[in-house]
């Protein structure tokens, strides 16, 4: 997995996980315990650019989710 991941930087972490989802046309259940163990429910509202490296890898790991489960 890269060191950093590139997204939109003017979009809100929640607003690139919905993307992600659309993206993948992701119909499952959400997976709240997954989202909240990796604090995304904490820092939804801020923009990408301001997240930093570690928090930016999180993100990477739970949109990584949605293209798994979208394979299975």
């Amino acid at each position: 997995m890269p060191q950093i991941g590139r997204y939109p930087e003017n979009m809100t972490v929640s607003q690139v996980i919905q993307m992600i989802k659309n993206i993948r046309n992701h119909k499952g259940p959400e997976d709240k315990d997954l989202y909240e163990a990796f604090g995304m429910d904490k820092i939804a509202d801020k923009k990408m650019r301001t997240l930093s490296d570690g928090t930016t890898q999180k993100s990477k790991r739970l949109h990584l989710h949605f293209y798994l489960i979208h394979l299975y």
